[in-house]
């Protein structure tokens, strides 16, 4: 939480700044953003993981969802999930 809202917080500061430009495009500039926000929270999600944060529910599936093609849903899966369990939550997806 404290890492979205600095993020945040110097994104209003430097939109503000920018504004008015003509040569920035702020429809990428926003989406670009939101991506470095989604994947400082995937990289965090694996932190903990190979901390042992998750060690306690083998079982656990961490599923995220992302607007865009990239990353696909196969890769956050792995990214967020030990191998075993993101392959047999991918299969069980994929049947289901």
């Amino acid at each position: 939480n404290d890492l979205i809202g600095q993020s945040m917080e110097a994104f209003v500061e430097w939109a503000d700044m920018l504004e008015g430009d003509d040569d920035v495009d702020e429809m990428k500039v926003e989406a670009d953003m939101r991506v470095a926000i989604f994947n400082a929270g995937v990289a965090a999600l694996s932190e903990l993981r190979s901390e042992g944060l998750f060690a306690g529910a083998p079982q656990l599936v961490v599923n995220l969802w992302h607007m865009d093609l990239e990353p696909t849903p196969d890769d956050l899966a792995h990214r967020c999930n030990p191998s075993e369990i993101a392959k047999r939550y991918l299969a069980e997806v994929s049947t289901g």
